[in-house]
């Protein structure tokens, strides 16, 4: 029996245990439900279909997506093992992948629209009750399974632009061979991540969704801006993985929630944050000749301004919310960083305890 399979059995019987108090029914429906759980596993494997072929030289790519459905999807691209673009689908256990998609040959546009169809729930003849296990194993599958596949033959520059309105929906560069000069996404919710380390010059992701970074994906690039809902970002691995004599020449990170940043180097050279919700900053600042301004609007008016106002391991001499210098004596390469927040928290960490801190969080 396969780990995929296991899982998925595992899977119906915790999610049944969970569920008994509330559908006395479960019990009768067990081991039903496993055998065709079962069954249905051993009959439907999941597959790799070639969509739409074709050859095409470009430098400059469009994708437009809209999978505005309930369950999200995955679109991964990668690098393809001829001189051809293939558009694929990869269908999990427990569904039909339907494709209408599109080439504008004029404005270098791919347009992909899938639509799903649950196969492992029509097989299903059991209650109610029951059939909300077979929709959170549907649900399993296609975090590990589904999704859609864009092969390209060479780097080119690449536009996103996402109608998808659910949260679990994902956007995966895979390699570093796909991608050129720029990547700019515009989406409502969608989840990107970036391969580590690319040769990206310049990175725009706008959207209102909450959004977690890994600095890895963005320090190589010259120009960064990220706009979203809530932003986190981490330098994951270790200071010895980077080469900080690369970072971004103009970093800017815009919220309309709470920003985090947990980094035991700058995020570049040339930093703005702003949100009008709270800034929690985790730095070595006594390491780096970092000096910059910070607007805390909430600790400007308020009678208790430490409330608003938090410094962890360094002093600044703030006056109603204002600050305009240097964040520490340390020598070397200068760096800027201008806040703009509501309220703030800076916290002046060793790069070991950083690192220790984004290891378990």
């Amino acid at each position: 029996m396969s780990k995929t399979k296991k899982a998925l059995i595992l899977s119906a019987i915790l999610i049944v245990i969970g569920i008994i108090g509330a559908i006395p029914s479960g019990f009768i429906g067990i081991p039903k439900l496993i055998k065709q759980v079962e069954y249905n596993i051993d009959n439907i494997s999941a597959k790799e279909k070639d969509v739409q072929t074709f050859s095409e030289d470009v430098d400059n790519l469009k994708l437009d997506f809209d999978y505005s459905f309930n369950h999200g999807f995955l679109v991964e691209l990668r690098s393809s093992k001829d001189n051809l673009i293939h558009v694929k689908t990869y269908e999990g256990f427990t569904k039909d992948i339907k494709l209408n998609q599109n080439y504008d040959k004029a404005n270098k546009t791919l347009s992909l629209k899938p639509k799903l169809k649950n196969r492992f729930m029509d097989r299903f003849n059991i209650s109610e009750g029951i059939a909300s296990i077979a929709t959170n194993i549907y649900t399993i599958d296609r975090k590990m399974n589904s999704k859609l596949i864009i092969e390209l033959p060479k780097g080119v520059n690449i536009d996103v632009n996402s109608l998808s309105s659910d949260r679990e929906s994902e956007f995966i560069v895979v390699d570093n061979k796909v991608l050129k000069d720029y990547v700019n996404i515009t989406s409502p919710i969608l989840k990107v991540k970036l391969p580590y380390f690319n040769s990206l010059k310049k990175i725009n992701i706008d959207q209102w969704n909450d959004i977690n970074l890994d600095f890895r994906e963005f320090i190589n690039a010259s120009d960064v801006s990220i706009k979203a809902g809530g932003i986190k970002i981490n330098s994951g691995g270790e200071l010895s993985n980077y080469n900080i004599s690369k970072l971004p020449e103009k970093f800017s990170v815009v919220s309309t929630g709470d920003i985090e940043v947990n980094s035991f180097i700058p995020l570049g050279k040339n930093v703005n944050i702003a949100t009008g919700g709270w800034a929690n900053i985790q730095m070595p600042f006594d390491k780096y000749n970092l000096s910059g301004k910070i607007e805390c609007s909430y600790a400007s008016t308020a009678t208790n301004k430490e409330e608003f106002l938090s410094l962890k391991n360094m002093k600044l001499n703030m006056d109603k919310g204002l600050y305009q210098g240097k964040y520490s004596s340390a020598a070397g390469p200068e760096y800027k960083m201008n806040i703009s927040t509501g309220g703030v928290d800076l916290s002046n960490e060793s790069v070991e305890g950083i690192e220790n801190y984004i290891r378990v969080n």
